[in-house]
């Protein structure tokens, strides 16, 4: 009866917010019609022979319900939010009045989960920040409320896409519950899902992985990679480093390649902006401003904008399931001059060629040799040397000294190195 009840009311709401024609409108009016009566509620079906046609347990057609995406709400401030949110939910003939509290406790916490529950995972964050620091000043940071502020600062970064924010929240939050409540289960859970979201794959690696999944045509991982490499790429060269913006660009290409034209072409304007008046290697600026001028002016990508594309539920790869790419991942990352980078890859593709004990020569010469080439690019003359001896030494032992990469090792080492 009381199930019947809310079915109806859901009924009344999806009906006045989008439309009796929507799938999931029809749906649920044919549930209630052949499973409840207009005055008792009670089950026709049951009193049958027929089975009882299952209830909607989820609505899969309709977008988050987000009142801060209404028309005319252009104050996106917290202190805009209860307001958008009464007059979004009055449209709906649902009104609902947000608590009154002196305590920020339930206020914060209440906003953060509202917050996070429509989708608006940034803003979330923003407020679960400020919970946090009101758990830290009232009662030191010692309790339950900072462990649920960070669980959920970590669950908020993570469906906004920043991947090693979310590990790190995790962490605390494993740490401090340990401290609090050693006997926890909720320890091992922590631990199981750092275990499987957490990698300890550097983010450093992805812009080489990215890189390979869009010449898969993996286009929302790749988004997804390429926005790791950039978080970790700001913080070690700066937000307007070229390694910065040739992520954002391929992030653009990304969304242009799924049909997401806005988010493209604010990614396109958002290199154009930090690009000023240099050059750069991978990216012909020129045909890029070109293209924003045809394509992303006065609006006319509008038709295509949604909130499609700025998140995708991609889980970072498990360092095992790149160690056997990292070679080919380092070769990708040379050859867009992310030589930092490609070192990194080839020295952790090295450390499992240890581990799967096939360290020898054959394996790891021409891994070496990639180091030193890399280093060499970078103006390190004496690790490329040294690299350089090392692998001349390893495919010397293999191939004799007069094998071809031995000859040009050799000759590297009189002209450099000497």
């Amino acid at each position: 009866m009381r199930a019947c009840r809310l079915y109806e009311r859901a009924l009344g709401v999806l009906r006045v917010s989008v439309g009796s024609d929507h799938p999931d409108a029809v749906r649920l009016a044919e549930y209630v019609s052949e499973a409840c009566t207009s005055d008792s509620g009670v089950s026709q079906r049951l009193e049958s022979d027929r089975k009882p046609l299952p209830p909607p347990q989820t609505l899969e057609g309709l977008q988050p319900f987000n009142p801060l995406e209404m028309e005319g709400t252009t104050d996106r401030s917290l202190t805009a939010i209860e307001e958008h949110v009464t007059r979004a939910l009055e449209a709906t003939g649902e009104p609902v009045k947000l608590p009154e509290v002196d305590d920020p406790e339930p206020h914060e916490y209440t906003l953060g989960m509202f917050l996070r529950e429509i989708g608006e995972f940034e803003r979330a964050v923003e407020v679960f920040e400020d919970y946090e620091r009101w758990a830290i000043r009232t009662y030191g940071g010692k309790d339950d409320r900072s462990v649920e502020a960070l669980n959920q600062l970590a669950y908020c970064h993570y469906r906004a896409g920043h991947f090693a924010d979310a590990c790190r929240f995790w962490e605390q939050t494993r740490s401090l519950l340990q401290s609090i409540h050693p006997e926890s289960p909720s320890t091992e859970i922590l631990s199981a899902r750092l275990a499987e979201l957490c990698p300890p794959a550097p983010d450093r690696w992805f812009f080489g992985l990215a890189e390979q999944l869009m010449q898969d045509e993996h286009y929302k991982e790749a988004i997804a990679a390429y926005s790791a490499y950039e978080r970790w790429a700001s913080r070690e060269y700066g937000p307007s480093h070229e390694q910065v913006l040739d992520s954002l660009a391929m992030r653009g290409y990304g969304h242009e390649q799924l049909g997401h034209l806005a988010n493209a072409c604010s990614l396109y304007q958002k290199v154009l902006g930090l690009v000023g008046d240099r050059d750069l290697s991978s990216i012909d600026v020129n045909k890029l401003r070109a293209y924003v001028a045809q394509h992303c002016a006065d609006g006319r990508h509008s038709a295509q904008v949604g909130r499609t594309g700025w998140y995708w539920p991609w889980d970072p790869p498990s360092l095992s399931e790149i160690e056997p790419q990292l070679e080919t991942i380092g070769d990708l990352l040379a050859a867009g001059h992310h030589y930092e980078e490609a070192i990194s890859a080839y020295e952790g593709f090295a450390q499992w060629l240890g581990r799967e004990g096939r360290s020898g020569g054959a394996a790891l010469a021409p891994t070496i040799a990639k180091r030193a080439w890399n280093h060499a690019q970078l103006g390190h003359h004496d690790e490329a040397c040294r690299l350089t001896a090392e692998a001349k030494q390893l495919w010397e032992a293999l191939r004799g000294p007069d094998d071809e990469f031995v000859i040009a090792a050799r000759e590297y080492l009189e002209k450099n190195c000497s």
